[in-house]
């Protein structure tokens, strides 16, 4: 559950952490894979003090008397990275309820009270809707110290501002068609500035974008989708695959990159990413498939209904964002390009 937690687009979330001596408690809104902001109060040592952050990418912006101080980011906007160290256990029992699955677990939170840290236990609630969670806690039995996340409103946030807004410029020097590099940075959906000169184009993105992600934005992808057959027999070649090395057998090419007419991200009813595909053309699609892209490690994708069909579902492991940042590129094709970072 916790990759598929991952792999959603957004969630907002109500957090509180009560110590022996400190009382902290925020609200926050996450864009997985982008950022986050939160707003809150700590209390401890007969202070009290308000907070707000914003956390993108590797960036972060803490409000210190009215103004914006940027600096690395930090843990205090990385909310996924607090719950997964919380969550790192290796047995739960299941409690029965009527209305949400709840499970207990040896928590891992020693920061709360490192004398204490074998008494602690936890518990994660279940949504029996989606199966989505909608609340952690962890702490001692008696609460007298805890850490709480509820999370909620799944996937309705699209994007999260800086409060303050800076911009990076890159020049390429290149001979793609400005028409291309416009559609794939619509598709991305992120802000942008785009100036055509002389065999240059000078483009400005937000200065919170990392150089990883930029040139993600900017990569050429070719993805490759072949059957998975039985027998060696029928098959084109062999390819070993994940780290047990099993190996599987690929049979016909079925469709590639150029096939594809148009593609959306989207979630199925208990809330798994998949990217559905609109082919130019119907294709005989097989049970089991191959998909290749670039030098990533190929994946296999098991079809409910195989058949005759134009438009197909592909389960990856990936999250949303980057499901999204792939339709972009399958959907607008560069060249590679090289630009100064």
């Amino acid at each position: 559950w916790i990759t598929n937690f991952a792999n959603q687009r957004s969630f907002n979330y109500h957090y509180i952490m009560k110590t022996m001596s400190v009382y902290t408690e925020a609200y926050g809104e996450c864009l997985i894979g982008i950022g986050e902001h939160l707003s809150g109060m700590w209390q401890g040592n007969g202070q009290k003090l308000d907070f707000e952050y914003y956390g993108l990418y590797d960036l972060e912006y803490e409000k210190q008397n009215g103004h914006w101080i940027e600096n690395v980011r930090g843990e205090q906007t990385e909310i996924l990275t607090q719950i997964e160290r919380v969550l790192e256990f290796d047995e739960f029992e299941y409690q029965p309820d009527a209305e949400t699955y709840t499970y207990r677990f040896k928590a891992n939170v020693a920061f709360l009270s490192p004398i204490h840290r074998k008494e602690m236990v936890g518990s994660i609630r279940f949504s029996g809707k989606d199966y989505r969670p909608v609340e952690i806690w962890a702490g001692l039995p008696d609460s007298s110290v805890y850490w709480m996340v509820k999370l909620s409103d799944y996937n309705r946030l699209r994007s999260i501002k800086p409060p303050v807004m800076k911009w990076q410029e890159h020049t390429i020097d290149t001979g793609e068609n400005y028409g291309s590099l416009k559609k794939r940075f619509n598709l991305l959906d992120i802000p942008y500035r785009i100036k055509r000169g002389n065999q240059k184009v000078e483009i400005n993105v937000p200065g919170y974008i990392s150089a990883d992600e930029l040139q993600r934005y900017f990569d050429k992808v070719e993805m490759t989708v072949s059957r998975v057959v039985d027998d060696r027999a029928d098959a084109k070649r062999s390819l070993e695959i994940n780290e047990k090395k099993s190996v599987i057998y690929v049979g016909d090419r079925i469709f590639g990159s150029s096939d594809i007419k148009d593609g959306r991200v989207k979630f199925d009813a208990i809330g798994r990413p998949f990217v559905a595909l609109s082919l130019r053309k119907p294709q005989d699609i097989s049970r089991r498939l191959l998909v290749e892209i670039n030098d990533e490690t190929p994946q296999i994708v098991n079809i409910d209904n195989p058949g005759k069909m134009s438009k197909i579902k592909l389960y990856f492991d990936k999250t949303f964002h980057d499901m999204h940042v792939l339709r972009a590129q399958l959907l607008q094709p560069l060249h590679n390009i090289d630009f100064d970072l």
